[in-house]
Order: C-alpha cells, then sequence, then structure tokens
C-alpha cells in the first residue's frame, strides 16, 4: 500500500490527479492517508520504503524504484517478504 502522511498542496485534487498519472503507468495498489504510521515507524522524511515482517521491519530512505528498494531490503534484512513482494512486481501484479 502506498501510505501518506496528509495531502499534496493540502489539496484532494491534487491527490487525485496524481493517483490518475499513477494508475494510467499501471501502478495498482491500495492507498491511504495515516499519518500515524510515520509516527509509529519514526519515518520523517520521503520517500521512505517500509517492509515489515512478522517481529521486525525494515525502512530504506532515498529516491529509487520499488523494486531497487526492495532488492536492498532484501540483501539486508527482511529476506522472504522482500522476494514475495518482488516476485508478485516482477510478474506484473500490482495489487
Amino acid at each position: 500500500a502506498f501510505i501518506l502522511r496528509g495531502l499534496p498542496k493540502n489539496s484532494f485534487v491534487s491527490l487525485s490527479k496524481r493517483l490518475k498519472y499513477l494508475s494510467e503507468k499501471g501502478v495498482r495498489a491500495p492507498v491511504l492517508l495515516n499519518p500515524q504510521e510515520f509516527v509509529k515507524y519514526g519515518i520523517e522524511k520521503c520517500p521512505a520504503f517500509l517492509v515489515k515482517g512478522d517481529k521486525a521491519f525494515d525502512i530504506l530512505y532515498g529516491n529509487i524504484s520499488l523494486l531497487s528498494a526492495l532488492e536492498l531490503i532484501k540483501e539486508r534484512g527482511e529476506a522472504q517478504i522482500s522476494s514475495d513482494l518482488m516476485s508478485k512486481l516482477k510478474g506484473g501484479i500490482h495489487e
């Protein structure tokens, strides 16, 4: 899921335009507005990629592709979850 801390430019219109653009690019993922998740995981800058396991989580910061972020997290932390997500991504499943 894409989790947002708030609305871009504090505007639902701006959010709608960005979501439409992503949809046209083939991105299919739930979008949640949930600032509490940023506090819960100590995320203070973006973009941030978070992979959460049963007992641990990994965060990677930076302007890189989702696939690259998952590859790095696989190497350094939540390997199984990252591998599963990479398989879905490479297989064209964007849910």
